[in-house]
């Protein structure tokens, strides 16, 4: 790809998040660079993090901010992303960085950044989690332990499903070009239990209120399925 061909890229991706903050009312973007290579993201809604130690009780988030940075060969290579605020996932690495394929979004040139986003907002309120693909062993112990706490933290998707050609973000993706990336299982453990939750079993469409105790755990299971969570 040339240099004209990633500008306007660049300049299509800026124009879909633009879209979609439009119709999300939980994403908040900040393009930086003439076209945007850079992006601060904030999506406002719950999570869960650990904000002082490592070894410090489990809390709950109600902001999440992301660096997302295009490299030179972009979109030939996929996003960095760092998260700047705390998030307790296994997924996601001590120092904060996300890799798109530990999440269930293998990366093409056909994946725009919009739906990037998308499965952040899923990895932010811990509705998608893939424990296969564990980097953070101790956030990973915790999904499998605790019983005191719902997944996702919170129900709502990132776009509202009201608004006119809106669609649910966490089960399906359009990619560029047509072909539909089906998100659930990794593909390198097709055996794998999935376990989907839908529409029916989600308490609504707005946030639910934060919980007052900490998060408290149970006896620790041998279970190692991919607990993947969303609409349907």
């Amino acid at each position: 790809m040339d240099s004209r061909q990633r500008a306007e890229r660049l300049r299509q991706d800026q124009q879909d998040l633009a879209h979609l903050a439009e119709q999300s009312g939980i994403l908040r973007v900040e393009p930086q660079g003439d076209p945007p290579d850079r992006y601060r993201l904030e999506f406002a809604g719950q999570g869960v993090g650990r904000v002082s130690s490592l070894k410090s009780e489990v809390q709950w988030i109600d902001v999440h901010r992301i660096e997302l940075r295009l490299p030179f060969l972009y979109p030939s290579q996929p996003p960095d992303i760092h998260w700047e605020t705390s998030l307790f996932h296994p997924n996601l690495s001590y120092s904060g960085f996300l890799n798109l394929d530990d999440v269930g979004l293998p990366w093409s040139e056909n994946v725009g950044l919009d739906v990037v986003c998308e499965r952040l907002w899923d990895v932010a309120r811990l509705a998608y989690i893939n424990l296969d693909r564990a980097v953070n062993p101790t956030a990973r112990r915790w999904v499998e332990e605790t019983d005191e706490i719902q997944f996702p933290v919170d129900p709502r998707p990132l776009r509202k499903i009201e608004l006119p050609g809106a669609r649910s973000n966490v089960v399906r993706y359009q990619r560029r070009g047509g072909a539909t990336l089906l998100s659930g299982s990794a593909p390198e453990a097709p055996e794998t239990e999935i376990l989907f939750i839908d529409d029916s079993t989600l308490p609504g469409t707005t946030p639910p209120a934060a919980p007052q105790p900490a998060p408290q755990t149970r006896a620790h299971t041998q279970d190692d399925d991919v607990f993947y969570i969303g609409d349907d």
